[in-house]
């Protein structure tokens, strides 16, 4: 019998909206319509998406609308959360509360008495009682201390049948409160005795006969125990959790225990390969086990203790190219498949991907329950290994270096999925030119000594180099604090008002420093002829930090400053791509090129900036 359950949206104080009912897989819009009859003006027609996934227990929801909503206190814009039950959903922030209800409802209802189809709570506070007629477009819910609910009348159309979960809006919400089932005992061909966590029992009297096609959705759980507890992971199922906004999902399937040795693999091109053959999967069926050995293997690593772990990168998912719910049902059939307990990390956006480290931290931090990770005994294997081209008869180069990085990063082991499952021997591979081990954190690697800023007459420097080259990083150490006006078009917003700027400082008889990217000589001259017009110096410094060093300080920040807005790829190429390298015909009186020398203060974000990024 499926395992199938009520889900809805039940509203809270302060909401005076009808209960949401959630089917199981359909999508539903939930905003200002016809289906919800919400009129508040802050919510939009499409406020957001919703789908009920019963089989994992949660609900995902897609955020669409101008103002943004809000999960247990955690506001989210054009982003997509999953709920789970107990949790508190505001449709908008501040307005609109209700509480997530997903526990099991009644699986099947029946009666040897056609005509009599009714459930009955023992302290007599509600009655389900279904109405029949000799027109089959007249059906009724009745609730015993309540009026009736005709669907001609109500928001949720029942058409000829009562479809689904759909429940009438109880003034109080009892029935979702009192009708939780813990065991139903069947022994007895002539009645069926539902017995309730409070251990009071349900008798209706008669042998409850199959009205499948009348009250399609009330399930009466066979023999099966539910949790009741509003806690995530609930005792044999598996979960789905959404960490940090949405940026990292976290599967767990049932039965799974800690451990300080972890087995862990990339999933695309390691545990599965395309069923078609392309590179990319064509849908969420699209896939298959990559080897036969696969299986056999990881149950061998579970005998011996181990713990078996998947980190992925979905950027798909982020970019809204794969749906997430497609990926998690996809998750959920190679668990299924592998028939070993896993984990996996899910990384969606730029900050959690491989090479980063940060899937690895969640896991070791919080969700290996309290067991440190034994790096020695752990190892890692995925297919971006950076093997060059023919490291096999006919192979192509890897793809990317990206699953050798995070090994190295992690001090882990690291093997192909060749070398692990099919005991092959290593092949050859590069690792790329950066290597961020190699920066040079010596200051007076510096071309210049920071006197050489105490000038007695006024002066303008202009910087020139990549976005997250280290211009703001160099003004706010070395020109701010010599008394440098520090003027930047990304805060005033143009180029004119960085001019008006500039204009007014050196009117106070103040020396200004132009930190914007300045790629090419067009962007320069307006502020040379300024300062020439001024009767001031004019200097360039020019910031020689390499297009890889950059993407790695992109990459850094992002990880580190939740509040930074990272620079895209398009802005970089642009920058290189524009980019005329600064002579002295321009008009400067001396040019200064300056290597990127990245300072902390923090032993430990000095050892993530030492690692592989991107």
């Amino acid at each position: 019998m499926p395992d199938t359950g009520h889900y809805s949206l039940i509203p809270m104080k302060g909401n005076k909206y009808k209960k949401i009912i959630l089917y199981d897989m359909k999508e539903l819009v939930i905003g200002r319509n016809i289906i919800t009859r919400i009129r508040e003006t802050l919510c939009s027609r499409k406020q957001v998406t919703v789908l009920a996934d019963y089989k994992t227990h949660q609900i995902m929801v897609r955020h669409h609308g101008k103002h943004p909503s809000r999960v247990n206190g955690h506001e989210f814009k054009d982003q997509t959360h999953i709920l789970h039950h107990g949790d508190i959903f505001e449709l908008v922030t501040g307005k609109l509360p209700y509480l997530v209800q997903t526990l099991p409802i009644i699986d099947q209802v029946h009666s040897d008495n056609p005509s009599l189809k009714r459930i009955k709570l023992e302290n007599d506070d509600e009655i389900i009682d279904q109405m029949h007629s000799d027109d089959p477009s007249l059906k009724r819910i009745k609730l015993e201390n309540d009026d009736e609910i005709d669907s001609k009348d109500k928001t949720i159309e029942l058409e000829n049948k009562c479809h689904g979960s759909v429940v009438p809006h109880s003034k109080n919400n009892k029935i979702e409160n009192k009708t939780i089932f813990d065991k139903v005992d069947t022994d007895s061909p002539s009645s069926t005795r539902i017995k309730l966590e409070n251990k009071k029992e349900i008798d209706t009297e008669n042998k409850i006969s199959d009205v499948e096609n009348k009250f399609d959705g009330y399930i009466i759980p066979q023999n099966k125990k539910y949790e009741t507890e509003n806690k995530l992971n609930v005792t044999g199922s598996s979960t789905w959790e959404i960490v940090d906004s949405g940026t990292l999902l976290i599967y767990t399937s049932a039965g799974i225990k800690r451990s300080s040795k972890v087995a862990a693999y990339d999933l695309d091109g390691t545990l599965i390969k395309t069923k078609s053959g392309n590179v990319f999967p064509k849908d969420k069926h699209d896939w298959q086990i990559s080897f036969p050995q696969v299986k056999p293997k990881l149950s061998g690593l579970i005998a011996d203790g181990y713990k078996i772990v998947i980190f992925t990168n979905q950027g798909g998912i982020g970019r809204g190219n794969t749906k997430q719910s497609d990926f998690q049902e996809k998750v959920s059939k190679i668990a299924e498949e592998l028939n070993v307990p896993i984990q996996v990390f899910i990384a969606v956006t730029n900050k959690y991907r491989k090479p980063a480290p940060g899937m690895w931290n969640v896991l070791n931090e919080e969700k290996n329950t309290g067991v440190n990770i034994n790096i020695k005994e752990s190892f890692y294997v995925g297919d971006g290994a950076g093997r060059v081209v023919n490291w096999a008869p006919g192979k192509k180069k890897d793809f990317s270096c990206a699953d050798r990085l995070f090994a190295l990063n992690l001090n882990l082991t690291f093997f192909t999925p060749e070398e692990h499952f099919l005991g092959q021997s290593p092949a050859t591979y590069a690792l790329p030119n950066f290597n961020p081990k190699s920066f040079n954190f010596d200051e007076d690697h510096l071309p210049f000594h920071p006197n050489t800023f105490k000038k007695k007459k006024n002066e303008v420097i202009i910087l020139v180099g990549y976005p997250a080259s280290g211009k703001s990083f160099f003004t706010q150490k070395y020109l701010i604090p010599q008394g440098y006006v520090h003027i930047n078009r990304d805060s005033l917003g143009t180029w004119q008002k960085c001019i008006n700027a500039m204009e007014s400082a050196l009117k106070s008889n103040k020396s200004v420093v132009i930190d914007n990217t300045n790629p090419d000589k067009a962007s320069r001259n307006r502020f040379i002829s300024k300062a020439k017009d001024f009767d001031v110096r004019c200097r360039c410094f020019y910031m020689t930090t390499s297009k890889d060093v950059v993407q790695h300080n992109n990459k850094f920040r992002q990880i580190t400053d939740s509040k930074h807005v990272p620079v895209n790829d398009m802005i970089i190429n642009s920058f290189k791509k524009k980019l005329e390298v600064p002579t002295l015909t321009e008009g400067f009186d001396e040019i200064i090129e300056v290597d990127f020398v990245p300072k902390f203060d923090d032993e430990k974000l000095k050892q993530l900036y030492l690692m592989y990024l991107v």
